[in-house]
């Protein structure tokens, strides 16, 4: 997946410097708080012809966190905006 810039993103992660740009590259963000008071951070992926192919056939999509704790989360197919 490819990550998108959107027109709501207000920040700006930048990678890691112990990773190369074909390895990681920055990440535009919407850091925010939801209607429930909660902090949130959305980005927003753009899946290549590829994966995009392999989501039709198979109708999953895979997370991947790097680490040792899942953080709460969600995907969505639809805008949250």
């Amino acid at each position: 997946m490819i990550a998108a810039s959107f027109e709501e993103a207000n920040k700006v992660f930048d990678k890691p410097t112990t990773m190369s740009h074909d390895e990681c590259e920055s990440l535009s963000v919407l850091q925010s708080i939801d209607q429930n008071g909660n902090p949130v951070i959305v980005s927003c992926w753009k899946p290549t012809q590829e994966e995009l192919d392999e989501i039709t056939k198979t109708k999953r999509v895979w997370c991947i966190f790097y680490g040792t704790g899942i953080p709460p989360h969600c995907l969505s197919g639809i805008k949250p905006f």
